[in-house]
């Protein structure tokens, strides 16, 4: 399966879940930069159950897989995002940090849910 497929597979099922609130959760922060977004970086993290990642910042995202810690330089100020859908049953944690510091989590469970976490730099 080519990125293209692999993006397209993803996207449509986690477009029809976008709205339920039962099977995942996420929460984003601004953050308000101390130095320019080029001297900072995002990491993007997973945890739990086998699932496919996408994350990265709006547009650009790249794939990963459960377990999952992946450190980027900010280039642009943007949205950044990390979103995990279960490939069966099970529980899956995304986070992204910045600083350090968590300013994005989200958590799914149950039968191919999907977990999302956001942050935006500003």
């Amino acid at each position: 399966m080519n990125r293209q497929s692999l993006l397209l597979a993803l996207a449509l099922p986690i477009a029809a879940l976008a709205g339920c609130s039962t099977a995942s959760s996420s929460t984003s922060a601004p953050a308000h930069r101390s130095a320019s977004p080029s001297a900072q970086t995002v990491t993007f993290e997973a945890k739990g159950s086998p699932a496919t990642v996408l994350y990265g910042r709006y547009g650009a995202e790249a794939i990963g897989r459960v377990p999952m810690d992946v450190t980027r330089p900010m280039t642009v100020e943007t949205l950044y995002e990390i979103t995990a859908r279960l490939r069966g049953k099970g529980r899956v944690t995304v986070e992204i940090l910045f600083g350090g510091r968590v300013v994005g989590k989200g958590t799914a469970v149950g039968g191919h849910a999907v977990a999302t976490a956001r942050f935006t730099l500003r």
